[in-house]
């Protein structure tokens, strides 16, 4: 747990320079340079048994070197076969994660070399996530880390990854680059499936300004509504992915509200002012409009543990979604509410690291 202590403490001594530095470009591209370098070496360097599926990943490079080619650009599906065992069961992954793999295989079989590669390269598209899209990048950094997203970079590098780079879809379809936004949401696809749902960004973003309070009923209602759909279409869903069934049976997570209740409801009361307020603030819709169907899936995946997986790709929203809704408030009463939401992130960061399976190590060394 020490080593998180130390990552929450180098986040705050960065976060003096661009105070100092009025908040410069240059400023903002120093402190997330320092930032993210920092988390993704922490990331990288981790040993084979921290974070829940690390060790998985491993394996996954290990017996990618023997994958053709072949096999992986002809794969069904975007799934790739990389490993049949002793009684005929067939492991398979997305056909775009094993291309990073055979790449690195190329200069290394080094397995920590990968990991280390996929938490550079996920750590990179953040930071340009927030510089894109975040004048001040200090309290979006900060949310980053604490919120969840670098925590669950532990478990799933693979899907953190591919929501690294759907989320870049976020501002291309800002900027009305719909195509660059396609090719995104597609390459994601190829690091992890569900990437797909992320779609439902193109007719939120469609959404024309003068039109965001009356539309805003579809978002509560495709936030309510999603869930039940997903559940009734359970068997059409394991038909064609049944390797998702174990994410219908159980909810192996554990999922509890414990204290991230207290986040959801904040986030949930954020929503209702701007659409109170007639989402004046630029973004606002957009930005709530995701954050709830985050909320949604979070609370199914209470049950069902396949809707917190999907809640992953909606969960980097809250980055920028904090920032902006703070513009709701006045600036005395902006300070309030960050130390109450920094509070509830810093003790949301420390639950994460108490658990178990982030027993930090470094590769090569004994759990300490």
């Amino acid at each position: 747990m020490i080593i998180y202590i130390i990552v929450l403490l180098l986040l705050s001594i960065y976060s003096l320079y661009p105070y100092i530095k009025h908040n410069s470009i240059q400023s903002r591209k120093i402190f997330l340079f320092l930032s993210f370098t920092t988390f993704a070496f922490v990331l990288g360097f981790r040993g084979e048994n921290v974070g829940e599926d690390t060790s998985h990943y491993l394996d996954v490079f290990r017996y990618a070197v023997n994958v053709k080619w072949s096999d992986i650009l002809c794969a069904p599906g975007m799934r790739t076969a990389y490993y049949t065992n002793q009684y005929g069961y067939t492991d398979t992954i997305e056909s775009g994660f094993l291309v990073i793999a055979k790449i690195v295989h190329w200069f290394t079989n080094n397995g920590q070399v990968f990991l280390f590669l996929i938490a550079v390269i996920t750590c990179i598209l953040f930071a340009k996530f927030i510089y894109d899209n975040c004048k001040k990048v200090v309290f979006p950094t900060f949310i980053f880390l604490c919120e969840s997203m670098f925590m669950l970079a532990f478990n799933g590098a693979r899907q953190i990854l591919a929501v690294a780079i759907v989320i870049q879809a976020y501002t291309y379809l800002k900027n009305k680059k719909w195509k660059k936004a396609i090719v995104v949401t597609l390459l994601a696809a190829m690091i992890h499936n569900v990437a797909l749902v992320s779609f439902v960004l193109f007719p939120i973003m469609m959404i024309k300004p003068k039109n965001e309070s009356k539309s805003f009923k579809y978002a509560i209602l495709l936030a309510i509504t999603a869930p039940f759909i997903i559940v009734l279409g359970q068997t059409v869903i394991t038909n064609f992915f049944p390797r998702y069934i174990s994410y219908f049976s159980i909810n192996y997570w554990e999922n509890s509200l414990g204290g991230t209740a207290l986040l959801w409801i904040t986030e949930f009361i954020f929503i209702l002012i701007a659409y109170w307020k007639k989402f004046k603030i630029e973004e606002s819709f957009s930005i709530s409009s995701l954050v709830l169907i985050y909320l949604a899936c979070e609370l199914m995946g209470l049950r069902i543990s396949v809707f917190s997986r999907v809640g992953w790709f909606f969960r980097p929203y809250l980055i920028i979604f904090f920032p902006i809704m703070e513009q709701y408030f006045s600036i005395r009463s902006r300070k309030y509410l960050r130390v109450v939401v920094g509070i509830l992130l810093i003790l949301l960061f420390l639950s994460y690291a108490r658990t178990p399976a982030r027993i930090y190590y470094f590769f090569g060394g004994d759990v300490g």
